[in-house]
């Protein structure tokens, strides 16, 4: 019997996957390059494979709409999908294993796209926003049905070229503990891309429909090996005990968090791993215009989904963040009262700023945004000391989404409507507020697109983004 060349390569990209073992030693490392960077073969061995996918009925495992359902769908979509129950809705968002789940579902739709597209060495590029927040030309040109990497539901200055992604930093690579340094990640650069791409990437159930999720997931995981370059440790058990459900090019498999824990354990690596130091916005900026909202605690937390997995040390009233920079004042007094520092003394788990009862207006369901959250002390921030002011975490539509019928998210938290957001903090923002000797300012500031002189390309003015019930500040009562 003789097969073509296509058949060959279909066939032995599924035995690969079949002998495939978790640790890959005594052959080259694929290497995931920059898009930007592609040769004209790799970037057309790109198009070709998502094109193939698109081409395939929902129901067939290797098709886009598929392997989108894995991360996320609306349910209405799992119709007709027999195994949807056993393989769609299983992103993990927030929690310890963010990061090994995702490297997991990309390198399983990176096996599926050499299939279809016929290389059998291709790798998945990545986009390096930190670099050029502006889109590459290849996932927006040409605008049209006729470019498999363009989508037509993204801001539409990112698509038309006249406006870049603004605000990416990398302070969490500064981070000692995985916990802080995956909950840094998550929420800047990683929900801040997905609140300012917008469109299907704005909302957990269609993200993965964009080309660019994968190629901003590739990043993301790019910079979980520079942290472990430097130093970084994974946690120990039971966090490498976890494991997955995905269908694969060999069928069902039960992926453990603990065999993707470095990169070249599975067969690949990155053309560059620079493990860059932190970018930081000019703060000096924000104090010109920052409005400071003074709230009372309350020592008692608001009721929330039960079983929450934090318990309040204290919460606040409620108060609207826009698209002004809001500085929400806590009085020293009030929050010794409430028994802060000595609760965080006491506190050997993660301790987190978690805002409870969140509303998203029409003009955050928008997108083309995310709110990145700062602390700092108020006298400090009054005298225009930005020394001590550090990043808690930011947010965005997108996290609110994570809430939205999502089989991958605690239960509890989806019945809850409105949402909360848990902001972990790192180990440096934690001393700093179990150490503060005067008033406490957590910042508010919305970060939106800019055009190529770093000027914002829409309304930064007064419209209302979220309501809030009360911000708390809570220790962790259970890992979610």
């Amino acid at each position: 019997m003789q097969i073509n060349r296509r058949e060959f390569v279909m066939l032995m990209s599924s035995v690969a996957v079949a002998l495939a073992a978790p640790r890959v030693s005594a052959q080259a490392l694929r290497v995931r390059r920059e898009i930007r960077t592609l040769s004209p073969t790799d970037l057309d061995a790109l198009k070709a494979g998502v094109q193939a996918m698109r081409a395939l009925p929902k129901d067939n495992y290797r098709s886009w709409l598929y392997q989108a359902g894995v991360h996320g769908a609306p349910a209405a979509d799992s119709a007709g999908v027999p195994d949807a129950a056993t393989y769609w809705n299983q992103c993990i968002h927030g929690g310890l294993h963010f990061l090994s789940w995702h490297r997991w579902e990309l390198l399983f739709i990176e096996e599926i796209m050499r299939q279809m597209s016929g290389h059998c060495d291709f790798a998945l590029p990545y986009w390096d926003y930190v670099a050029d927040g502006f889109l590459p030309d290849p996932l927006r040109l040409p605008a049209d049905g006729t470019n498999p990497l363009y989508n037509d539901t993204r801001a539409a200055a990112l698509n038309a070229g006249t406006a870049g992604l603004s605000g990416m930093h990398l302070g969490s690579l500064d981070e000692t503990a995985f916990a802080s340094f995956s909950s840094l990640l998550y929420g800047n650069p990683h929900s801040a891309v997905h609140g300012q791409v917008g469109g299907n990437m704005g909302s957990v159930p269609t993200a993965a429909r964009d080309p660019v999720f994968y190629l901003h997931h590739c990043n993301i995981d790019r910079y979980w090996e520079c942290w472990s370059r430097k130093g970084g440790t994974n946690p120990g058990a039971p966090w490498p005990g976890q494991a997955f459900p995905f269908r694969t090019l060999s069928g069902h498999r039960d992926a453990r968090a603990g065999d993707v824990g470095r990169t070249g354990d599975v067969g690949y690596t990155y053309d560059s791993l620079p493990c860059a130091p932190p970018i930081h916005p000019d703060l000096l900026d924000w104090l010109r215009r920052l409005r400071y909202l003074r709230l009372r605690v309350r020592p008692r937390p608001i009721p929330g989904p039960d079983p929450w997995p934090w318990r309040a040390v204290f919460t606040t009233e409620p108060f609207t963040i826009t698209g002004q920079p809001l500085a929400v004042v806590l009085s020293q007094g009030e929050l010794q009262k409430a028994g802060m520092p000595a609760a965080l003394g006491g506190a050997d788990g993660t301790v987190a700023v978690t805002l409870h009862g969140v509303e998203m207006s029409k003009a955050a369901r928008a997108g083309g945004f995310f709110v990145d959250a700062w602390v700092a002390p108020v006298a400090a921030l009054r005298s225009g000391d930005t020394r001590n002011a550090l990043r808690i975490g930011s947010f965005s539509s997108f996290d609110l989404s994570v809430h939205a019928g999502h089989t991958g998210h605690d239960a509890a938290a989806r019945a809850s409507v409105p949402s909360p957001i848990a902001m972990p903090l790192g180990e440096r923002a934690m001393r700093l507020i179990a150490g503060a000797k005067d008033d406490l300012a957590i910042i508010f500031v919305r970060q939106g697109l800019v055009d190529r002189k770093g000027q914002p390309v829409d309304d930064q003015g007064q419209a209302t983004l979220f309501q809030v019930e009360g911000m708390g500040l809570e220790v962790a009562a259970a890992t979610r």
